[in-house]
Protein backbone atom coordinates (compact mmCIF):
# COMPACT_ATOMS: atom_id res chain seq x y z
CA UNK A 1 0.00 0.00 0.00
CA UNK A 2 1.46 3.45 -0.73
CA UNK A 3 1.69 6.22 1.76
CA UNK A 4 2.99 9.35 1.20
CA UNK A 5 4.31 11.62 4.35
CA UNK A 6 3.31 15.10 3.47
CA UNK A 7 4.61 18.18 5.00
CA UNK A 8 3.13 21.68 4.43
CA UNK A 9 4.63 24.70 5.42
CA UNK A 10 5.55 28.10 4.71
CA UNK A 11 9.14 29.76 4.27
CA UNK A 12 10.16 32.63 6.57
CA UNK A 13 9.61 35.80 4.12
CA UNK A 14 13.57 36.69 4.67
CA UNK A 15 14.89 33.36 4.53
CA UNK A 16 13.76 32.28 0.90
CA UNK A 17 17.02 32.72 -0.43
CA UNK A 18 18.19 30.46 1.68
CA UNK A 19 15.70 27.93 1.33
CA UNK A 20 16.54 27.84 -2.17
CA UNK A 21 20.60 26.94 -1.69
CA UNK A 22 19.46 24.75 1.20
CA UNK A 23 17.12 22.66 -1.29
CA UNK A 24 19.24 22.28 -3.98
CA UNK A 25 22.15 21.21 -1.91
CA UNK A 26 20.07 18.69 -0.83
CA UNK A 27 18.79 17.41 -3.69
CA UNK A 28 22.40 17.42 -4.71
CA UNK A 29 23.13 15.10 -1.71
CA UNK A 30 20.35 12.83 -2.48
CA UNK A 31 21.45 12.30 -6.02
CA UNK A 32 25.38 11.16 -4.78
CA UNK A 33 23.77 8.91 -2.50
CA UNK A 34 21.29 6.91 -3.65
CA UNK A 35 21.70 4.05 -1.46
CA UNK A 36 20.36 6.48 1.86
CA UNK A 37 17.21 7.05 0.06
CA UNK A 38 16.43 3.14 -1.97
CA UNK A 39 13.08 2.98 0.06
CA UNK A 40 11.87 6.63 -1.19
CA UNK A 41 9.49 6.14 -4.63
CA UNK A 42 9.35 9.84 -5.08
CA UNK A 43 9.88 13.55 -3.61
CA UNK A 44 8.04 16.09 -4.80
CA UNK A 45 7.39 19.93 -4.02
CA UNK A 46 4.51 22.02 -4.34
CA UNK A 47 3.60 26.14 -4.26
CA UNK A 48 0.79 27.37 -3.58
CA UNK A 49 -0.44 29.95 -5.91
CA UNK A 50 -4.16 30.01 -5.75
CA UNK A 51 -6.73 30.05 -3.01
CA UNK A 52 -5.74 29.48 0.73
CA UNK A 53 -2.35 31.19 1.94
CA UNK A 54 -0.08 32.03 -0.74
CA UNK A 55 3.22 30.64 -1.22
CA UNK A 56 2.57 27.61 1.09
CA UNK A 57 4.29 25.02 0.27
CA UNK A 58 3.96 20.96 0.73
CA UNK A 59 6.46 18.59 0.54
CA UNK A 60 4.86 14.77 -0.54
CA UNK A 61 7.54 11.96 0.01
CA UNK A 62 6.25 8.54 -1.84
CA UNK A 63 7.58 4.74 0.05
CA UNK A 64 6.01 1.78 -0.90
CA UNK A 65 4.43 1.01 2.35
CA UNK A 66 4.83 1.71 6.09
CA UNK A 67 7.83 -0.18 6.39
CA UNK A 68 10.07 1.37 3.75
CA UNK A 69 8.79 4.95 5.44
CA UNK A 70 10.18 3.47 8.46
CA UNK A 71 13.30 1.95 7.39
CA UNK A 72 13.79 5.48 4.89
CA UNK A 73 13.57 7.56 8.50
CA UNK A 74 15.66 5.16 10.65
CA UNK A 75 18.75 5.30 8.38
CA UNK A 76 17.70 9.52 8.13
CA UNK A 77 18.62 9.60 11.74
CA UNK A 78 21.62 7.74 11.29
CA UNK A 79 23.34 10.11 8.61
CA UNK A 80 24.61 13.10 10.17
CA UNK A 81 24.77 15.45 7.33
CA UNK A 82 20.85 14.59 6.93
CA UNK A 83 20.02 15.94 10.57
CA UNK A 84 21.91 18.81 9.59
CA UNK A 85 19.93 19.23 6.60
CA UNK A 86 16.89 18.53 8.40
CA UNK A 87 17.98 20.98 11.63
CA UNK A 88 18.56 23.98 8.68
CA UNK A 89 15.40 23.30 7.44
CA UNK A 90 13.99 24.17 10.21
CA UNK A 91 15.54 27.37 10.92
CA UNK A 92 14.29 28.81 7.09
CA UNK A 93 10.32 27.52 7.80
CA UNK A 94 8.17 29.40 9.79
CA UNK A 95 7.90 26.26 12.40
CA UNK A 96 3.63 27.29 13.52
CA UNK A 97 2.93 26.54 9.68
CA UNK A 98 4.95 23.06 9.61
CA UNK A 99 2.96 19.85 10.22
CA UNK A 100 3.69 16.47 9.34
CA UNK A 101 1.16 13.62 7.70
CA UNK A 102 0.90 10.12 6.70
CA UNK A 103 -1.62 9.51 4.03
CA UNK A 104 -2.31 6.42 2.31
CA UNK A 105 -2.83 6.08 -1.14
CA UNK A 106 -7.02 4.42 -1.79
CA UNK A 107 -7.47 4.15 -5.48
Amino acid sequence: MTVFLVEPYMIRPDKQAEFNLHRQRFLKYKEKHPERSKELKSLRSYVQFFGGTYGGRIDMWEFDGLTDYEKFWAKWRKDKELVKFEEEFFQLIDPTTYSINVWNAVT
